[in-house]
């Protein structure tokens, strides 16, 4: 099954995207996507919120700590005014969770995404123990952790794509983390729309 876009509909979004001013632009660019960095948008989201008018979010990233890119996802998706998320190179892990929480997600014809299954971002130290337990303990929580942010991915993702793809194919794309182009992307409800 293709989903093609109209080419209408490209250049409706290329206009929209071109009519933001410059004051108006969030740029989540190529570095790691941290905690500072996500503090960083929402104080960025929060004074373009002072006024009326759409937000472009400009990604470039290949991605970071999952948490921060949930916790980008929650100030995207929560601000009062439009946020538009336009993929320009990659958006990849962290920064593929943050763009699900715009309100319109687009990506340029040459950009990419990659989504892939969490990993653990705390390590913790496994002392010897004359216990088993103990360190079994840490190593439970640690396997719990990833299963517990895995099944908030896929139900977020779910919701996002409206149906364009089950989550057994969502499973299978997280398990092999492979790199999306927009056309797939678009198809898998990824995205709303290429520009």
């Amino acid at each position: 099954m293709s989903i093609k876009q109209a080419p209408s509909e490209r250049s409706s979004y290329l206009e929209l995207v071109s009519g933001i001013p410059n004051r108006r632009r969030v740029r989540v660019t190529s570095r790691k996507l941290t905690e500072k960095v996500a503090k960083g948008l929402e104080s960025h989201i929060s004074r373009l919120n002072d006024r009326p008018g759409d937000i472009l979010v400009q990604f470039n990233s290949p991605g970071g700590a999952h948490q921060a890119g949930k916790n980008m996802f929650d100030i995207l998706r929560v601000s009062k005014e439009r946020t538009i998320g336009l993929v320009i190179v990659s958006a990849n892990s962290a920064a593929f969770i943050a763009l699900q929480g715009c309100h319109l997600r687009l990506a340029s014809e040459s950009s990419s995404l990659v989504v892939h299954n969490p990993e653990v971002e705390r390590y913790e130290r496994i002392k010897h123990s004359s216990r088993p337990e103990n360190s079994a303990s840490a190593c439970e929580r640690a396997i719990q952790t990833i299963q517990v942010q895995r099944e908030w991915l896929i139900d977020m993702i779910l919701q996002k794509s409206e149906g364009k793809i089950t989550r057994d194919k969502l499973r299978i794309l997280l398990d092999d983390g492979r790199t999306l182009n927009a056309e797939e992307a678009l198809k898998y409800g990824f995205i709303d729309g290429i520009v």
